[in-house]
């Protein structure tokens, strides 16, 4: 098993280091943060909670509900606009469907992070 560095370490819980230590394999949630678009516009998503991302797009920041997760696919709406993105991981495929259409956008590019999105003009 690969060691992982100590900085990485320090930042997770205190239960995950344990099983790490241990030799178990714990399941760890990971918050992802992606970028999609086409050569005219450029959207980014960001994972803020375990089931909750935000878009932002053109200046706007919208509010996307997580529907479903597997490691092929995440499956977003947002009721506000009542709009669903789907993340295809295999193709690297994103998927806006609202108004009874559907436009299919390239995955530009993407991260996992062992910390939530936190948008940077949000004070915590």
């Amino acid at each position: 098993m690969p060691v992982l560095p100590t900085a990485a370490v320090e930042h997770m819980s205190a239960t995950a280091n344990l099983h790490l230590r241990e030799g178990a394999h714990l399941p760890i949630e990971t918050f992802t943060i992606l970028y999609y678009g086409d050569t005219q516009a450029e959207a980014f998503l960001g994972e803020v909670t375990k089931n909750s991302w935000i878009e932002r797009v053109d200046g706007a920041v919208f509010t996307y509900q997580e529907l479903f997760e597997s490691d092929d696919r995440v499956v977003l709406y947002d009721a506000s606009r009542d709009r669903t993105i789907t993340i295809d991981w295999p193709t690297f495929d994103v998927t806006v469907s609202d108004d009874g259409s559907a436009i299919t956008y390239e995955l530009i590019d993407f991260f996992n992070s062992l910390s939530p999105y936190v948008p940077p003009d949000i004070l915590i």
